[in-house]
């Protein structure tokens, strides 16, 4: 059949019902037309023909498929795959892997998946190495509808190599289609891929494999940037109960990287919509932050004790100014309460130099290197340690005061000297 033929899309019938062997021919014809809506009546017909009498459509079609004119043989390709009699798939997988048209072999590689039998799998195991990027994707999403699992190691293979993220994506569904565990390590890889729409793709895979050893995986990558991602992955941990992800997170981490596993089951509660798994990462952390907690109180109790120390020693300190204004007429005396004063003034810098030095040697690194600990204890922490802040600029202030104090009774002592 050419479009050059003279046969005419619609025949004269003479007002008589046109038998089902006629109709084929007439649809056939009708698939040269130039008008798109005249090609899609005539497809679905010969896909109603093809059903009800694959005796008389199936033929016809598949002679079709090497008709010269493009918009036949897509027409009948479409036709096969929606009638989805096994009977075409020989023909079909042949033209897939030799028809000179990549156009076509692609049309092909997706109706072979419509036509829904599993006799068409090796043939698109074949067609995953086309020169033709969507000859590949589309017959990566056939395997997956067809949930082929003699394709699994083909592509895994392909998911990590092919250059484009069109066939990544398509084989990252299909795999999670066909649901072989195989494919998980290899998903899990695919989590980083340049592509973010593979990412997703790869999650959404993972979530229907449900295999314990993604759920780390899929937390670490929780941070995605693209938001459809992301709730692909929080889709995909939700998948998981509660015991599950505990469990496979603290056996990934192990009792020596404890807290690591901590962080990751708490950005993971933080994430999904589980009460179970909120309480259990409760249960876990709340006694490490209590150890914490008591541990913050014991800097806290140094850090008043300072407070309380600069507090009394300011209050002495005005205490000395007053005295030093008011001293008796007696200059032995004088001496004598001017020495006292600055022995005095003497043993508070000493003692705001022990203190002080204590109050800066109190670290917050332990507090803060290990970042869940550093959040749960936000407030108090930030308390703390403006607190240590703002004693360490009081103490320095102190004993600016306290040598300003001993240089007025040295003056004092000069004065009485030169009397």
């Amino acid at each position: 059949m050419s479009a050059e033929e003279d046969t005419p899309l619609i025949e004269d019938s003479d007002d008589r019902e046109l038998s089902d062997e006629e109709r084929v021919r007439v649809m056939l014809n009708a698939l040269q037309s130039p008008q798109l809506i005249i090609r899609s009546t005539a497809t679905n017909q010969l896909v109603e023909l093809g059903k009800r009498r694959p005796d008389l459509a199936l033929d016809p079609l598949i002679k079709a498929l090497d008709d010269d004119f493009w918009a036949v043989k897509f027409g009948a390709a479409e036709a096969l795959g929606e009638i989805g009699n096994p009977k075409a798939v020989p023909p079909l997988v042949e033209h897939m892997l030799q028809d000179e048209d990549p156009d076509f072999r692609a049309k092909i590689a997706e109706q072979l998946g419509i036509l829904g039998s599993k006799d068409a799998i090796p043939g698109l195991i074949k067609a995953l190495k086309d020169d033709f990027s969507e000859t590949r994707e589309n017959a990566a999403k056939s395997l997956g509808m067809l949930k082929a699992e003699q394709a699994v190691d083909a592509l895994n293979e392909l998911l990590l190599k092919d250059p484009s993220p069109y066939v990544r994506r398509q084989i990252a569904w299909a795999l999670g289609e066909i649901g072989d565990n195989k494919s998980v390590s290899f998903l899990i890889k695919a989590l980083k891929d340049k592509d973010g729409v593979t990412r997703e793709k790869a999650a959404e895979a993972l979530g229907k494999i449900k295999d314990p050893q993604a759920i780390v995986p899929l937390a670490s990558s929780l941070g995605d940037s693209r938001p459809e991602t992301h709730l692909a992955i929080v889709t995909a941990l939700s998948q998981f109960d509660a015991a599950t992800i505990v469990k496979s997170v603290l056996e990934t981490f192990g009792k020596e990287k404890l807290f690591d596993a901590i962080g990751i089951l708490r950005k993971i509660s933080f994430n999904i919509e589980q009460e179970e798994l909120n309480r259990e990462v409760r249960r876990i952390m709340d006694p490490i932050i209590t150890k914490y907690q008591t541990k913050l109180k014991k800097h806290t109790s140094i850090l008043k004790t300072a407070e309380a120390f600069l507090a009394d020693s300011l209050a002495e300190l005005k205490n000395i100014r007053a005295a030093l204004e008011q001293l008796p007429p007696d200059v032995a005396e004088q001496r004598r309460i001017l020495k006292q004063h600055y022995d005095k003034v003497d043993e508070l810098i000493a003692h705001s130099v022990d203190l002080g030095t204590k109050v800066a040697s109190l670290s917050f690194t332990e507090f803060t290197q290990v970042p869940w600990i550093k959040e749960e204890l936000f407030f108090d922490l930030d308390r703390v340690q403006r607190m240590k802040k703002e004693l360490s600029t009081k103490f320095t202030e102190f004993r600016e005061i306290c040598r300003n104090i001993q240089a007025q009774i040295k003056e004092k002592e000069k004065e009485l000297t030169t009397e």
